[in-house]
């Protein structure tokens, strides 16, 4: 009998597609386009959410951030939020945008700019304690 759990995050792999493509759909997500950094976030190899960043005009865009309805209050969002940006932040990305007002991400730091995007500090982000590790 398992008496733990280990919650992972990582890169979406091509064997990911299907499970990811059904919570999309569940969200009413239909951008299933592949092109961007993509990660999943697996709980005993099952998906429980996705995150998506892509680059436009130079800038990098938050597309979506998705855990499963069941999931959710858990805190992998946030972690999924933290996976994302770290991975623009080692490549000198410092800041992630989203076109759409999201309450969640403005907990998490986002704010309205003068171009009428939601705009992250990423650094800022992370000056915050992890809400999954414990602090």
């Amino acid at each position: 009998m398992k008496w733990w759990t280990m919650i992972c995050f990582r890169k979406i792999k091509e064997e990911d597609f299907d499970k990811v493509k059904e919570i999309l759909l569940e969200e009413n997500i239909s951008n299933l386009q592949v092109e961007g950094i993509i990660y999943v976030v697996i709980e005993n190899d099952e998906i429980l959410g996705v995150g998506k960043v892509k680059e436009e005009n130079k800038k990098w865009f938050l597309e979506y951030l998705i855990t499963r309805k069941n999931k959710r209050g858990n805190r992998l969002g946030d972690g999924l939020l933290r996976v994302l940006a770290n991975n623009l932040f080692r490549n000198g990305i410092d800041k992630l945008y989203c076109q759409e007002k999201n309450e969640f991400l403005l907990k998490k730091g986002f704010r309205k700019n003068d171009e009428n995007l939601y705009e992250l500090n990423i650094e800022e982000l992370f000056d915050h304690n992890c809400n999954n590790c414990g602090g």
